[in-house]
């Protein structure tokens, strides 16, 4: 019996939408070389390029793990900024539209937004 409840609860965990969050990153790097690593990261990561060296990506990550898991893939002094983008927002002339990655509210326009960007 205990091994069919835990059997359940696990099943109905893995079965839960996970919220992505919205972070804009920037990483700063100093060598002169390609970061491989980094780059599959980006593309693992869906992210899109909105200035040079600044990316936007949804995902179930916080900021920290975020930031961590971008860390692995770049040399020790390159830096790296990861920001949480829950509300207000302003650009001028980005490369992508930010708001683009907001998931609208209703109407038919949810169905599209998933298919781009995931749940």
């Amino acid at each position: 019996m205990a091994n069919n409840v835990r059997f359940f609860f696990a099943h109905a965990l893995e079965s839960l939408p996970m919220d992505t969050k919205l972070h804009v990153f920037v990483c700063q790097t100093f060598a002169h070389h390609s970061y491989p690593e980094f780059d599959q990261k980006l593309r693992e990561l869906r992210a899109i390029p909105l200035m040079h060296s600044i990316w936007a990506a949804r995902t179930v990550l916080t900021a920290k793990e975020l930031k961590d898991a971008l860390r692995k893939t770049l040399d020790d002094s390159d830096r790296i900024l990861v920001v949480e983008v829950s509300a207000g927002w302003a650009s001028r002339r980005a490369e992508n539209n930010l708001g683009e990655l907001f998931p609208p509210r209703g109407g038919p326009a949810p169905v599209l937004w998933k298919r781009r960007w995931g749940e």
